[in-house]
């Protein structure tokens, strides 16, 4: 309990020095938009590192996995079936990895009106909330395929930088509603 107190404490204390600073803002906000590009480019090289999909796997699993998952009757041993094939944890990785660019690239765009800047917030929020599930399924492969390289144990503390550099980003992308 004391411990929590005193988080509180120090945290209530520090954001009136952090909010006064307006140039501290600035280059926070600056650095986290360039931690954007760095978060797509992360991306890009662990994309890299996951070994390639046949892609009549890739089909399979696309067709099956979601058949699985939408089976109210069979779901179970379908599932079961999916994800004890050799290339799953890949499969799925790299399908995370996908769905994450979208969005980081959509936080990237110009900013033009309030619309757009609620817009790219939305997109912040969901880039967010995909690097977290990146990260658990970049997990999951490492655990599946028994992988114990630091190169890939690096990939972990990457994505949960990103995660980190993204919520930097939204905080700002925030911030700017404030000035509108």
């Amino acid at each position: 309990m004391k411990f929590y107190l005193a988080f509180i404490t120090v945290i209530t204390i520090s954001l009136p020095v952090f909010a006064a600073s307006d140039s501290l803002d600035k280059l926070l906000c600056a650095r986290s938009a360039d931690d954007i590009q760095r978060t797509l480019d992360n991306i890009n090289i662990i994309d890299g590192w996951v070994e390639s999909v046949p892609p009549d796997e890739a089909t399979y699993f696309a067709k099956e996995y979601k058949a699985a998952l939408d089976d109210a009757d069979d779901g179970d041993r379908r599932f079961n079936l999916v994800v004890a094939r050799p290339y799953f944890y890949a499969w799925q990785l790299h399908e995370s990895l996908a769905k994450a660019r979208g969005p980081i690239q959509g936080v990237q765009s110009e900013l033009a009106g309030t619309e757009k800047l609620k817009n790219k917030i939305i997109l912040a929020v969901l880039a967010s909330h995909l690097v977290s599930h990146t990260r658990l399924a970049f997990q999951e492969y490492l655990t599946a395929e028994n992988i114990h390289s630091e190169k890939m144990s690096n990939g972990d503390t990457v994505l949960a930088g990103a995660e980190s550099g993204i919520d930097q980003y939204l905080n700002c992308l925030i911030g700017k509603l404030d000035e509108k």
